[in-house]
């Protein structure tokens, strides 16, 4: 997330002193980035260092509610260049409409973002309700976009889970989540290959990565319709549609009721890959021998 401030930081830096047809639109998007990647690293971490210029030096720590004044700034000043709407080969640019998406998320959770944190718990902020509606609406009656009735709806099965601002398709791969991957062969796709099994999707395999408990899966009454954003039972590998096999040519079955925790043949381990720590799944056997190396395992 701080690479995302850094490079936005760098580009705005490079065309500061340039002239060229729709800067004051590449300035508001490089903006409305920078303050999205805050809005995850305040929402995160709490306050962090506010950095807007390119010098490397050591910064102080911004408290939790001038990061969330900055990021309201940011997303207020450059959404007046932005447009509505891009023409159908510029999908996935950043619009008005994202803008005031960011910002209803922003007050629907100020109480938090600026509240007080002691060791008595949190003294909350000032709600922000009506904003948060206020920016909703804009979304809503914008024109462009569309409110999905169910939660399957915000990923069909045609596309991309934010309809107007996402692309289909790069590189041939469908677009199931929103850009948060900054490698550009993995634009747009991190959040299902971070969920999917590696035979659900042919190339690059997904990580085998995020679950959740089955009480969380269970806390769901079956009849609703939020317990489908769960993968659950036989699954089907999303290119060809057809059954996915698990790595030993069963048949892959998602089950929330696991036994023996125990009797799991498989186990997830953190490796660091070229620098950076990856989930990745090996067999009980590997994984015990890596953790008991004297030295950590480094691929």
């Amino acid at each position: 997330m701080f690479q995302g401030v850094a490079r936005a930081n760098v580009v705005l830096n490079g065309i500061a002193n340039t002239s060229f047809s729709g800067k004051a639109t590449v300035t508001a998007e490089l903006r409305v980035l920078r303050a999205w990647y805050y809005f995850l690293l305040m929402d995160l971490f709490g306050g962090v260092p506010v950095v807007t210029d390119v010098s490397i030096q050591a910064r102080p720590q911004a408290a939790r509610d001038s990061v969330f004044r900055f990021i309201e700034s940011e997303l207020k000043a450059a959404r007046p260049d932005l447009p509505k709407t891009w023409a159908s080969n510029m999908n996935g640019r950043i619009t008005q409409g994202a803008v005031d998406a960011i910002l209803a998320s922003l007050y629907l959770n100020a109480q938090v973002f600026t509240g007080t944190v002691s060791a008595t718990g949190l003294a909350p902020g000032a709600a922000r309700w009506q904003d948060a509606v206020t920016e909703a609406n804009l979304v809503i009656n914008s024109g462009p976009t569309v409110l999905q009735r169910t939660p399957r709806q915000l990923v069909p099965d045609s596309g991309c889970g934010w309809r107007r601002t996402l692309p289909r398709t790069i590189s041939n791969r469908p677009k199931l989540s929103l850009p948060l991957s900054t490698e550009p062969e993995w634009f747009g796709t991190e959040l299902p290959d971070a969920d999917l099994h590696y035979n659900q999707y042919d190339s690059p395999a997904p990580w085998n990565g995020f679950s959740t408990l089955a009480d969380t899966y269970a806390a769901f009454d079956p009849a609703d319709q939020r317990r489908q954003i769960f993968l659950a039972g036989p699954q089907i590998n999303l290119v060809t549609g057809q059954p996915a096999k698990d790595r030993q040519g069963n048949p892959l079955v998602f089950d929330p009721n696991i036994p023996d925790v125990t009797a799991a043949t498989e186990v997830k381990v953190y490796v660091l890959i070229s620098g950076r720590s990856t989930l990745r799944t090996y067999s009980r056997t590997m994984a015990t021998t890596m953790l008991s190396s004297a030295s950590p395992r480094c691929i």
